[in-house]
């Protein structure tokens, strides 16, 4: 490799870097986070005792915060929708650069990837949509249980 090109790569390097260690870093936040949040339930005594606990305020609270909540299936599609067409987008935008002030075929590779990936978020959210109607999951849900809110 030139020098030059070695050059060239270094903001990406730094940037892919940095990127790998913030992502790693908040995935051992979630993990001692969880850790403590399975600490607390093993607590309990029995299933009455946490089923009083469910029942305050800072019980709520606690459930409210849990990761990993079922989200609606409807907005998960939307959000594969959304990404896949903004990543096509961006695709569709490396390709024009390239058409209209770079002549270099790596643009062209980079926007095909980006395009095939976006019309693969694209499709899952398809296929998520059906599957989701399929099984009935798109359908309005029922009440609220006591002592729970809505939130959005």
């Amino acid at each position: 490799m030139p020098l030059e090109t070695i050059r060239e790569l270094m903001p990406l390097l730094f940037a892919v870097s940095v990127t790998l260690i913030v992502l790693t870093l908040l995935l051992l936040l979630i993990r001692s986070k969880n850790s403590v949040r399975m600490a607390l339930i093993e607590k309990f005594t029995s299933a009455h005792d946490l089923s009083e606990f469910l029942e305050t305020s800072a019980g709520q609270r606690f459930m409210g915060e849990l990761p990993g909540q079922l989200t609606s299936p409807l907005r998960s599609v939307l959000k594969s929708v959304r990404t896949g067409v903004l990543l096509a987008m961006l695709g569709l935008g490396f390709l024009l650069v390239r058409a209209v002030a770079i002549h270099e075929s790596e643009l062209t590779g980079i926007a095909l990837l980006l395009l095939a990936l976006g019309a693969g978020f694209i499709v899952s959210g398809v296929v998520s949509y059906r599957l989701s109607k399929a099984w009935g999951l798109l359908e309005k849900p029922g009440p609220e249980p006591p002592g729970r809110s809505a939130r959005s």
